[in-house]
């Protein structure tokens, strides 16, 4: 059977401004320390924005690293949405894990066709090592 070897939550409390349409880091975990080989890291993002205008879709995704440019480890799926709306977006993913001393995780999030700031208002990034 399995069982949850470590947990980290990476958490932002603090707004930060989503410049038109680039990818930006929301959260990010400290390092985790698998202890072996085939580990998996059950991950969970969540970011809350406020589009800025003309967006017309948002992409969420967990990255392992802790730069926009880190392995993509989620889907990377535009979800439709409307200018100056206020939503809660959802990300999760399972990464199996290499003989690695130390990982870390982002999530991220980009508008498309913006053409003002968008603003995240919370984000939390939470990852459990399941061995």
């Amino acid at each position: 059977m399995a069982e949850i070897l470590e947990v980290e939550v990476g958490r932002r409390t603090v707004a930060l401004a989503v410049v038109t349409t680039t990818e930006i880091v929301c959260a990010t975990t400290a390092p985790l320390a698998p202890p072996r080989s085939g580990i998996r890291a059950r991950l969970r993002g969540l970011v809350e924005l406020d589009t800025g205008a003309d967006t017309t879709a948002v992409t969420i995704r967990i990255r392992r690293g802790t730069t926009i440019t880190g392995t993509l480890v989620s889907e990377a799926i535009a979800e439709e949405t409307t200018a100056a709306l206020a939503e809660t977006w959802v990300v999760s993913a399972v990464d199996t894990l290499g003989d690695v001393a130390s990982v870390q995780y982002v999530v991220t999030i980009q508008a498309t066709a913006a053409s003002a700031n968008g603003t995240v208002d919370n984000a939390t990034i939470e990852v459990d090592l399941i061995g």
